[in-house]
């Protein structure tokens, strides 16, 4: 993927969606960056490998913090730990944990009749920022610093490493709930081209990123204009040329 991508955290149910179609991927859509979530990864993979590359890959995440969302928290904390600069939303600063409340974050008033047209433009300079200065967007601790070799960091370390482990097991089951759907089996199995633009029955136009793969375990990559970036098993997909 040689255009830039921006990992999208958020929760996967309303209002949210809507929130990302009309708001979130049009503002990342404007400066050329392709829009991931982690619902967009349909592999055979682990979804947490999965996750994990899908953020290191990035060049920025946006995490929506409204709901106080378990798993938006632990992927944010995977994008804090691989030094991804992380802007942050929320409806009220009472979602906000507390630990993270000295970092830059948008709040958006639902109460104004234009906080749509308003955060749009908001994500959409902060994208900007964030790539011009990408540290800002990084936690101090995260920073890359000389570490200082002491006993208490590597006790810190594992005991990081334990908490990644138990809670891991929490964002698999709320995941599950996306791949639920039988697959459609498609009446073709072609050989999709970068560029050439598709239709899907569910997520709708795109244009392919990449195609990889042949038979039965070929995927391929696709930008749909509305839902982001998806990787689609290509016998199962029901794709069509536009």
């Amino acid at each position: 993927m040689d255009k830039q991508s921006c990992f999208v955290i958020m929760p996967f149910a309303e209002p949210f969606e809507t929130y990302y179609k009309r708001i979130i991927k049009p503002a990342i859509d404007k400066n050329d960056l392709y829009a991931v979530r982690g619902d967009s990864l349909f592999r055979s993979t682990h979804i947490m490998d999965d996750i994990w590359n899908s953020i290191k890959e990035s060049s920025l995440v946006i995490a929506e913090l409204t709901g106080k969302n378990p798993n938006v928290y632990y992927e944010l904390g995977l994008a804090h730990a691989l030094k991804k600069p992380a802007i942050l939303i929320a409806s009220n600063i009472e979602d906000v944990p507390f630990d993270l409340r000295p970092l830059r974050v948008l709040i958006y008033d639902k109460n104004d009749p234009d906080w749509g047209a308003t955060l749009k433009a908001n994500i959409s300079s902060a994208i900007q920022e964030t790539l011009s200065s990408p540290t800002e967007a990084i936690p101090h601790t995260f920073r890359e610093y000389e570490p200082p070799a002491t006993k208490e960091e590597a006790t810190l370390a594992d005991r990081l490493s334990i908490l990644e482990n138990h809670v891991s097991e929490l964002i698999i089951d709320s995941y599950s709930e996306v791949y639920k759907e039988e697959p459609q089996v498609s009446k073709s199995e072609s050989v999709f081209s970068p560029g050439e633009r598709v239709v899907h029955p569910k997520f709708g136009a795109g244009q392919v990123i990449k195609f990889e793969g042949k038979g039965a375990s070929s995927r391929v990559q696709v930008n749909f204009d509305v839902e982001g970036v998806k990787w689609l098993v290509t016998k199962y997909a029901k794709l069509n040329r536009e």
